[in-house]
């Protein structure tokens, strides 16, 4: 499994702060710098599962399912044209451009 540059760079976070608090332990000899280390390791993981579904689930519900209710409130009925069937569904395009558009371009 290839990790993208982001959750590489989340991971040596998490390592360099764990890390710190061993080395925090090893100076003092306080068991809060393990307790610390402990939870910065399980929490770091657990907010990178945590977080980007909770995100893309408000995004979703707050952004996404409110434009597909306007879409279909005041967009067009039939868009893929679904109830009035073509014995085609090859649309003739209209030529937009003539030759003297493409002499002198820039």
């Amino acid at each position: 499994m290839k990790l993208s540059r982001s959750t590489t760079q989340a991971a040596q976070t998490v390592f360099l702060l764990v890390l710190a608090t061993v080395i925090g332990y090893l100076w003092k000899q306080h068991v809060y710098f393990l307790y610390t280390a402990v939870l910065l390791s399980i929490g770091g993981w657990l907010m990178g599962q945590i977080i980007p579904k909770v995100l893309l689930s408000i995004i979703f519900y707050l952004v996404l399912t409110p434009l597909a209710l306007l879409s279909k409130l005041i967009g067009e009925k039939d868009p893929m044209q679904i109830r009035k069937p073509t014995s085609s569904l090859f649309k003739e395009a209209t030529p937009l451009v003539s030759k003297e558009s493409f002499k002198k371009m820039w």
